[in-house]
């Protein structure tokens, strides 16, 4: 496809957790040098506990598993060849169990870590933390990629919200789909007449959520080459802690190179 929104010089792609740049926005990251992702959420808990959650998924102990988390982002990262930071932000289930009334709700299910985390104002970060530990980074000329918040993840909510208050503020940002989140009902209208109304309905909520109508946003659809996705498959599988576990939570997209070769952007002005 025509590249209209071509990546300039520098780029920020804003990564949640470890994974979801590699996921979302390869097309954005397989270009090289002038793109740097900030993975946000990448903070190791103190030591000497386990989330059930890392248990369920086969950790021992969270800061042993955050720890290796972040070595697969470096090594998932090095296949697109662009640069990677990680902030020190505590992913959702860390600032959970740090609420000592919350600790003993938190569950295994990610549906109910995500609930608990959406209805707990305790467990909220915030625009001024999220800026203190990524604005620095982030210069007047700075293309920043946020994604869109499919899926009401509470962390990947706030980038969202972070990436609208940088545009507000006058950056060039643009917003990217979750993935796989935003793939869980199929395709989009966008790229397949066979869609399910569900995947459109996905899209619709994020962008309600943060009080956008997506429709009047320009909006880019990459179908990625068949050499593209084949490193976009090797990058996503490098993150051996959560691969498995993310592809059967949703039903085998994240496997299914034909659903995962899509991405779509949308401009914010």
């Amino acid at each position: 496809m025509g590249d209209g929104f071509a990546v300039s010089s520098p780029t920020v792609v804003l990564s949640p957790h470890p994974d979801d740049a590699v996921f979302s926005a390869w097309d954005v990251l397989q270009r090289g040098r002038q793109v740097t992702v900030i993975t946000v959420f990448a903070g190791i808990p103190e030591p000497g506990f386990v989330t059930p959650l890392d248990q369920k998924h086969g950790a021992s102990e969270s800061a042993a598993w955050a720890a290796r988390r972040r070595r697969e982002d470096e090594v998932a990262v090095a296949n697109a060849g662009c640069g990677l930071l990680h902030a020190d932000l505590l992913d959702l289930e860390y600032r959970i169990h740090a609420v000592p009334s919350l600790r003993d709700i938190l569950g295994s299910d990610p549906g109910g870590l995500l609930a608990l985390g959406r209805r707990e104002n305790a467990t909220r970060v915030g625009l001024d933390a999220v800026d203190a530990a990524v604005g620095g980074h982030i210069g007047t000329h700075t293309t920043v990629y946020a994604p869109c918040g499919v899926g009401a993840h509470p962390d990947h909510q706030e980038i969202a919200r972070y990436g609208v208050d940088l545009a507000r503020r006058g950056h060039r940002v643009r917003l990217y789909a979750d993935s796989p989140y935003y793939l869980r009902h199929g395709l989009p209208s966008w790229f397949t007449p066979l869609h399910d109304p569900e995947a459109d309905k996905a899209i619709k909520t994020a962008f309600g959520d943060l009080g956008i109508d997506e429709q009047r946003l320009p909006r880019h659809e990459v179908r990625l080459s068949k050499e593209a996705t084949a490193a976009k498959m090797t990058a996503m599988r490098a993150y051996l802690t959560e691969f498995e576990a993310i592809d059967d939570d949703f039903g085998g997209v994240a496997s299914t190179a034909d659903l995962m070769r899509h991405e779509t952007y949308w401009t914010v002005s």
